[in-house]
């Protein structure tokens, strides 16, 4: 299917994809009926740009095109009704009106809350065509019903408020597709139009995502069912191309191997005409260095990939054999080898040697060095990397992995030892649930990976959260490390501690950027004496600028010639709505410190935009785009409002392919 559909999309080979896809689906009709129910969404998904570029100009395809969609609406009558939520509206044009009659007889009539449940369901769907289609028609459903979407947005009837949540959950989802292909990118404007057309809801209104617990305490057999059923058989289904579907199809024939020899063979009777395909992968040898992989300037997919596959050529234990099974499909599914990436480091750490433990805890503190370091190219406010902050956020969720399975295991030994010791009260011959041998072996590995948790400094990991702007983990991570140098936090308690001001300030940095003015104004009372900058801090969360503008002031007198002060002032009259004092004070830094030119123009982009000078917003945006130097504070202050600006100034010129481009930018 795959390569059919790549044959389709191929313009040189276009007419005989055709014709040998109307074949394949006729004799798969012959052949095996209830097959036709995985392919005919992605059929509809592949024909449609031929119907959309023929509509004004038809081509010799038309007609191939329409006996396909014939046949799949005209003779699989059941299967379209099951499916109808996958497909759109086809083009009106003459040569469809059957197969449209036929298609509006299957939907019937329908309300916009099923239509939009409907198009939640297309949006999940596994094919990245597929979902791209459904999001498009979405975005003209919500053009076209904008009245009734705003009233749906406005009511507060339950069932309403679950299909509003789950379509901008979905939606949100799109936005975060990790496809690299043209489709998966167009994916992600798409989405984010139909986000900016359902407006601003009420974050009430919306259910959060479902915070499943991760259980990585699991037995080899439901690691290997849960592999192929929520993972492989995915990624076979949806690949784009014939390696990455090999790729999966390598990874389902050997898991299924395994399971030949396992207990719960009988849960993949579906699966087993996989067992006898031959796949193979040539043998890699480890071209992998002796420290760490990872450092900043390398991609997510790169670094997680290299580190998995370091981690899968020194496996041991009985797992060794799965994560062999599955090194071919990490390189291209990042779902499989995020999902991976925990149960190969506590193989590695239950079962590996000294020095693989080693390379597990450097490794995890290289990327959160580089977080933490202040000479990292992180902005105060924020990292500056993507691809960084993703790979930071995947070992904050693998140290959380890790330390479940702690807890899970000192439960586990805990009720373990509970009943061991009732059953000897008893003298009864009930079986504990842990052997004594098991217990023993728990312990050790326990011990291994608590070790592990134990080597990365808290200090280091408040630190790498605050950076890329996961404030209240960062707010958990230092106070931990707080109360165990310093002790309570509460001058009432009986050991109340003393607090370094350097740590009190840095708490004052987290909780400022936890939004918590209260939380400030308590720890406070902590330091000794408030720096100047614990005041402007305190300040700007209670949103007194006056304030915060005489103490940048002050700091400007004492260090007359640092741009990090003058930027400050300008975010002062940013925030007092002062806009024709921050254009005079842009004009007067750009001529009297010249060298930072960029970092003035990129703050006077906030002020000329908001009062519509269009003239002095491309002066300043022409300005922004020099080589000059930048401090870190402009940067992240202005970086958003540049954006807007380039935005505008695309639509004044009326250029839309721009304003989209620069939108996809943002």
């Amino acid at each position: 299917m795959v390569l059919l559909l790549h044959a389709v999309g191929k313009e040189s080979l276009q007419m005989e994809g055709l014709s040998v896809l109307h074949f394949f689906i006729k004799q798969l009709a012959k052949v095996s009926p209830s097959s036709i129910k995985h392919i005919i969404s992605q059929v509809f998904a592949s024909l449609l740009p031929f119907l959309e570029r023929d509509k004004e100009n038809p081509s010799i395809h038309l007609d191939k095109v329409v006996k396909i969609l014939e046949e799949l609406v005209f003779k699989n009558r059941v299967i379209l009704k099951q499916h109808i939520s996958e497909f759109p509206p086809l083009p009106s044009i003459p040569a469809l009106v059957q197969v449209n009659q036929e298609i509006e007889d299957a939907r019937g009539t329908m309300a916009l809350k099923d239509q939009l449940r409907d198009v939640v369901d297309g949006l999940n769907h596994e094919n990245l065509n597929v979902r791209y289609m459904v999001a498009c028609e979405l975005r003209k459903l919500l053009n076209l019903r904008w009245k009734d979407i705003t009233d749906l947005i406005t009511a507060e009837v339950g069932s309403d408020l679950d299909v509003l949540s789950s379509l901008i959950t979905s939606l949100l989802r799109g936005c975060a597709e990790e496809s690299r292909t043209a489709v998966g990118q167009q994916l992600k404007l798409v989405c984010a139009d139909c986000l900016g057309a359902l407006g601003a809801v009420d974050p009430a209104k919306v259910k959060g995502f479902s915070c499943q617990r991760f259980k990585i305490q699991c037995s080899d057999d439901d690691l290997i069912f849960e592999l192929i059923h929520k993972h492989l058989a995915r990624a076979f289904r949806s690949a784009p191309d014939t390696g990455i579907q090999d790729s999966a199809a390598l990874a389902i024939q050997e898991l299924l191997s395994l399971l030949v020899v396992r207990r719960h063979w009988m849960r993949m009777l579906q699966l087993r005409s996989g067992l006898p395909m031959v796949f193979q992968l040539p043998n890699v040898a480890d071209s992998t260095s002796a420290g760490p992989i990872y450092h900043p300037s390398m991609s997510f997919r790169r670094w997680i990939f290299s580190w998995i596959k370091k981690l899968t050529l020194h496996a041991t234990g009985s797992r060794a054999s799965i994560f062999n099974a599955c090194q071919g499909i990490v390189r291209h599914d990042m779902q499989t080898a995020i999902y991976l990436l925990p149960y190969l480091v506590l193989s590695a750490v239950c079962h590996g040697t000294q020095e693989g433990r080693h390379s597990i805890a450097q490794e995890i503190l290289s990327v959160l060095d580089a977080a933490a370091s202040e000479n990292s190219g992180a902005s105060v406010h924020g990292f500056s990397g993507g691809q960084s902050e993703v790979c930071i956020q995947s070992v904050f969720t693998l140290l959380d992995n890790l330390g479940q399975w702690v807890d899970d295991v000192e439960q586990e030994l805990a009720l373990s030892l509970s009943q061991s010791s009732v059953s000897k009260q008893q003298k009864s011959k009930d079986q504990s649930p842990v052997s004594l041998t098991d217990q023993d072996q728990l312990i050790v590995q326990c011990k291994y990976v608590s070790e592990l948790l134990s080597a990365i400094p808290k200090v280091t990991l408040a630190r790498a959260s605050f950076r890329c702007q996961a404030y209240a983990r960062s707010l958990m991570y230092f106070e931990s490390h707080v109360r165990e140098k310093s002790g309570s936090f509460n001058p009432a308690a009986e050991r109340s501690g003393i607090f370094e001001d350097e740590d009190v300030s840095h708490l004052m940095e987290i909780y400022s950027c936890l939004d918590e003015p209260d939380g400030l104004s308590g720890l406070s009372c902590l330091s000794k004496s408030l720096r100047l900058q614990d005041q402007l801090l305190i300040n700007k969360k209670a949103g007194n600028w006056a304030d915060v503008l005489t103490s940048c002031e002050q700091a400007l007198q004492m260090e007359p010639t640092s741009v990090q002060r003058h930027s400050d002032v300008l975010n002062c009259l940013l925030n007092m709505c002062h806009l024709q004092a921050m254009v005079t004070h842009v004009d007067g830094l750009v001529s009297r410190i010249p060298q930072y030119k960029k970092a003035w123009c990129m703050q006077g982009v906030q002020a000329a935009w908001r009062l519509g000078r269009w003239d002095l917003m491309d002066e300043y945006l022409s300005g922004a785009e020099d080589d000059s130097l930048v401090c870190s504070s402009s940067e992240s202050n202005a970086s958003f409002d540049l954006n807007v600006a380039k935005i505008l100034q695309a639509m004044m010129k009326r250029d839309h392919f721009s304003v989209d481009e620069k939108i996809a930018l943002t």
